[in-house]
C-alpha cells in the first residue's frame, strides 16, 4: 500500500492542530479541499491574512488604518471574547462604538493567558476612552468569569459581563 504524499499528511496535521478537529476530520477536510476545493484560493486568503496581523486597537484582522478614530464620548467600550459572539452581536443591533475581540477566554490549564489574549493591546485601548463603560461577551464558565474579573480589575473600570442578548438590551438603551 502507498503512503499519503508528505504535503498530504502535513495538511491532515494542520488541520488536525485546530480546536474541535480530530484526526478523522482534518483527513475528511483535507480530502476535499485538495480534491473538490479550491485551494490556492484558500492559500491566497491565508496569506492576506497572515500579512495583515491583528490591529493593536480592535485586535481584529487589520482592515482599516485608523480603526475607532471617529468613536468620541463613547458610552461603552465593548469587549468580545470571541468573533463569533461579535458577530452574534452585530446581527441584532448596530453598534458603532469602540470593541476588542480576545479571540478566546483565560485559561491557564490550556495554556491561555493574558498575554494570548492580548490583554496588554486591550488595556492600551480601553485608556483611549476614558469615560466608557466595559461590556465584557464572555462565556458563563469559569473561564469567562475569570477574564472578565481579571479585566475589570486590571483596567480599573466598572461594566459588566453580559451575554450577547444583554449587551444588545443595553445598546439599545432598554437597560
Amino acid at each position: 500500500m502507498a503512503s499519503r504524499p508528505r504535503d498530504y499528511q502535513l495538511l491532515c496535521e494542520a488541520f488536525d492542530g485546530l480546536p474541535g478537529i480530530g484526526a478523522q476530520a482534518a483527513e475528511r477536510l483535507a480530502e476535499w479541499l485538495v480534491y473538490h476545493g479550491d485551494s490556492r484560493q484558500m492559500a491566497e486568503v491565508l496569506t492576506r491574512i497572515g500579512e495583515a496581523g491583528l490591529c493593536r486597537l480592535c485586535n481584529r484582522i487589520q482592515c482599516q488604518s485608523e480603526c475607532q478614530v471617529n468613536v468620541d464620548g463613547a458610552d461603552y467600550f465593548l469587549v468580545a471574547s470571541t468573533e463569533a459572539a461579535l458577530n452574534r452581536l452585530f446581527e441584532i443591533v448596530d453598534y458603532q462604538g469602540p470593541l476588542f475581540v480576545l479571540h478566546g477566554e483565560l485559561s491557564p490549564a490550556s495554556g491561555v493567558g493574558p498575554s494570548q489574549i492580548g490583554m496588554d493591546d486591550l488595556l492600551a485601548s480601553v485608556e483611549r476612552f476614558p469615560e466608557a463603560s466595559l461590556l465584557i461577551l464572555a462565556s458563563d464558565s469559569v473561564e469567562g468569569r475569570t477574564t472578565a474579573e481579571y479585566i475589570f480589575r486590571r483596567s480599573g473600570r466598572a461594566g459588566e459581563r453580559v451575554s450577547v442578548e444583554r449587551a444588545c438590551e443595553i445598546l439599545r438603551g432598554l437597560d
